[in-house]
């Protein structure tokens, strides 16, 4: 047998990038979360991408194993590395030789490089974490999501109340009422984290992208109808506030049923029906003048 070279001795960009690259699909095929993969969990992998399996490699699987808690052979992080550079070499070999399943390097290649409809994504990774074991990037990962979360929650704190005052010197400033300037501006900064996410997803115009995309919108829209409509609530009743504002709840309403229109015609949303749903904002302000000039609160 022969054994790859190694690779990963290798310090320069392309073993980091191969790291990274890879770091997902360990994360993925760990079913067991146990950070090993056993070599029923190496064949998914090797299946998925279409390739064959020689014995060369399940012997080379076989010695960098070791037993995990479950008693059953398995590798880490590093020699999966290796595991998938074997899978790579001797495919090549087994093409060559006219045995490989995949009937050619190009056919082989396109699986493993790009694939328009399943192409799993290359993971960002801060530039100091590339090239870290999986385990250690989620709990350095983590440790930065929680504290730039505190950090966020504290400047939300601190300029919220001053936000809302300022709001209501533009509707002065301007003559006009202090809703109108709150319902155009406050969305987009109360929303702005959610709106740059899925630009910036939407952006790399891919299945997966898309559907992080608006699942990150729909979310937030489940927040704001769910956890914020119920703080509202519960301060109005506590506070024994009066209920004025019928007709910017109408409005919202007849925005939610319209979008929840086209998402149930089908399955597809086209750049017009994006426009359409885009003009259900300014809509929703006529609607709201509409209904208080009816004599509606």
């Amino acid at each position: 047998m022969v054994r790859a070279a190694p690779f990963l001795q290798d310090n320069g960009s392309d073993a980091k990038r191969l790291r990274r690259i890879l770091a997902p699909f360990f994360t993925a095929y760990d079913t067991d979360c146990s950070k090993s993969i056993s070599f029923r969990e190496f064949r998914f992998l090797v299946k998925d991408l279409g390739v064959g399996l020689t014995a060369e490699v399940k012997d080379f699987f076989d010695k960098s194993a070791t037993s995990t808690s479950h008693d059953e052979p398995a590798i880490d992080f590093n020699m999966f590395v290796e595991c998938v550079q074997q899978v790579w070499q001797h495919g090549g070999e087994a093409e060559a030789a006219g045995t490989t399943p995949m009937g050619s390097r190009k056919t082989q290649a396109a699986v493993w490089v790009q694939d328009d409809d399943e192409e799993p994504e290359e993971e960002e990774l801060p530039a100091d974490l590339a090239d870290k074991d999986p385990a250690e990037q989620q709990k350095l990962l983590k440790r930065r999501a929680f504290t730039l979360m505190f950090l966020g929650t504290a400047l939300v704190l601190v300029f919220s109340d001053p936000m809302c005052d300022m709001l209501g010197v533009w509707g002065k400033k301007l003559g006009v009422s202090s809703f109108y300037v709150s319902f155009v501006l406050a969305p987009l900064a109360s929303n702005a984290s959610e709106l740059i996410a899925a630009m910036r997803l939407a952006s790399k115009k891919t299945k997966a992208s898309m559907v992080n995309a608006l699942s990150s919108l729909e979310g937030a829209a489940i927040m704001n109808n769910t956890f914020c409509l119920g703080i509202f609530m519960f301060l109005i009743v506590l506070q024994n506030l009066a209920w004025k504002f019928s007709a910017e709840t109408l409005a919202i309403l007849l925005v939610e049923l319209l979008v929840g229109m086209f998402v149930c015609i089908g399955n597809k949303q086209t750049l017009a029906h994006g426009i359409v749903i885009f003009l259900c904002y300014p809509l929703s302000l006529v609607v709201v003048v509409l209904l208080e000039a009816a004599g509606l609160d």
